[in-house]
């Protein structure tokens, strides 16, 4: 009992949240900005997941914080392969299977990743990321 306690408190996994029909790894902001837009307005029209609740900009301004996040990533060194980033987080946070109709989690252990292709990031709950990513740019 008190090892799965605490490996909860150190966890040495990933966790990536997704919609079951679409599959993991998928993101509106690998697509070309048009379509983005059409599925984001779909997502809004229908409005029964978290992602139908975001502002009309969102699409533009987390394509441009990805883009500053990058930046900053490879001026410190890192190597991303790939040019739009996934979202994971350290360990499991269960109420995010909430924000899909079908919400699954994929756990990757973290000796699965070549850290310096990771960009990391602590986020405190209560200041948005826009702010975050401006006062440390």
């Amino acid at each position: 009992m008190y090892q799965t306690a605490l490996a909860s408190l150190n966890p040495d996994w990933l966790s990536h949240y997704y919609e079951a029909s679409v599959g993991p790894f998928r993101s509106l902001t690998k697509l070309p900005i048009v379509e983005a837009q059409k599925i984001q307005a779909n997502l809004v029209a229908q409005g029964e997941v978290f992602a139908g609740k975001r502002q009309p900009d969102y699409l533009e301004i987390r394509r441009e914080l990805e883009l500053l996040v990058r930046d900053k990533f490879i001026r410190k060194g890192g190597k991303p392969q790939i040019q739009r980033p996934h979202y994971l987080i350290l360990g499991s946070c269960s109420w995010l299977l909430e924000w899909y109709r079908n919400g699954k989690e994929l756990r990757i252990p973290l000796r699965n990743f070549d850290w310096e292709t990771v960009a990391s990031s602590l986020v405190n709950q209560g200041c948005p990321l826009t702010k975050v990513v401006a006062e440390s740019a």
